[in-house]
């Protein structure tokens, strides 16, 4: 942490480096304007150099103003909640949203017809719901979530209990977990591999494989990983410095034990859901593999929230063209539940 004798010099250093480039900027301008004439050969090379001056100075205003908010005010650009201790929290998780009772009703619907349609055809599915991470570490907040956001994991528990509509619970054991290891990145809305192997865990736990393959887990290279909600906080090279420290994930790798002898069952599995399953560097397809003893066909997207690849799985025809298909695996975030830009009718 820093002291406050440090983050006043430092909010000092920055109101006189942003004078500096003020004056200088208005300097600029007054070179290149020049005479008022169109730029021959010569100035116009001059004008590039100061273009390209220009630009340095702009980006180091833009991080000089970023550190001057989050020095003095704890704020970065819309989009993120400074927490404590260097955590980070998107505020999708934290923010209510006027339609988030439509957009939820919406939601639930389109999960019940899609329970439906898979129970029509002998396809057992098991949502994942996955909590947000602001309902993980409350205690690195330093506000509080909207009512809408405070009971929405339970709630939605509840609904899929109502509809008879396999779920897994991952809250239990990532409060459990959380007081030993970090069930989610600091910097970055994702959980991280522990968090991930949490989750096949516990949704293994719900489904019977027939023919099971033996897969063996290792540890691979550790990574520093700039979280995606830095970029709610354009520092520059300049202060960064000023930044959370990246958070070092341990990677992993999952390969099927060869039997030489063995029939190789076709996959049954599929798996559903957002970057959370889609980025391999988390490994929750790899971690299903692992603990499910059997091979999963990953069809998640990233960017997309959960239910556009559904939507897409569901027009592709995959439920009637793939022949071994028994059991889907749906994760959803719970904060996609009542977002309105990701809801089932965007």
């Amino acid at each position: 942490m820093k002291t406050l004798n440090e983050i006043s010099l430092t909010i000092q250093l920055i109101m006189i480096l942003v004078i500096i480039i003020a004056v200088s900027s208005v300097s600029n301008a007054a070179r290149i304007s020049g005479d008022g004439q169109l730029l021959n050969g010569e100035r116009a090379v001059n004008a590039e150099a100061q273009f390209d001056e220009g630009f340095i100075l702009r980006d180091f205003s833009v991080g000089a103003m970023s550190a001057l908010s989050l020095a003095l005010f704890s704020e970065g650009e819309p989009g993120v909640e400074i927490g404590r201790n260097g955590w980070l929290f998107t505020t999708e998780e934290i923010n209510s949203f006027r339609s988030a009772e439509t957009v939820y009703s919406d939601n639930l619907d389109y999960i019940r017809n899609i329970a439906r349609a898979f129970d029509a055809n002998d396809i057992m599915l098991v949502v994942v719901p996955v909590p947000a991470k602001a309902r993980a570490y409350p205690e690195q907040l330093t506000v509080k979530p909207g009512k809408v956001h405070q009971q929405l994991y339970a709630r939605f528990m509840g609904d899929l209990e109502a509809l008879g509509i396999t779920s897994a619970n991952l809250l239990p054991a990532y409060e459990k977990a959380a007081q030993r290891e970090a069930v989610f990145l600091r910097t970055d809305t994702h959980w991280t591999p522990a968090g991930a192997e949490i989750a096949a865990i516990e949704t293994s736990r719900l489904i019977e494989v027939a023919t099971r393959t033996t897969f063996s887990t290792k540890t691979a290279e550790v990574i520093s990983h700039e979280g995606d909600l830095m970029s709610f906080l354009p520092l520059g090279s300049y202060f960064n410095s000023l930044a959370p420290a990246n958070d070092e994930v341990q990677t992993w790798s999952t390969t099927a034990a060869l039997d030489l002898f063995a029939e190789t069952p076709a996959p049954g599995i599929a798996l559903i859901g957002t970057s959370y399953s889609y980025n391999r560097t988390w490994h929750f397809e790899g971690f299903l593999s692992h603990y499910l003893g059997a091979e999963v066909l990953n069809f998640s997207a990233e960017g997309e929230g959960p239910f556009k690849p559904m939507q897409q799985f569901m027009a592709e025809g995959h439920m009637s063209s793939l022949s071994s298909l028994n059991t889907v695996i749906w994760e959803i975030p719970e904060r996609y539940l009542i977002h309105p830009d990701f809801a089932v009718n965007q």
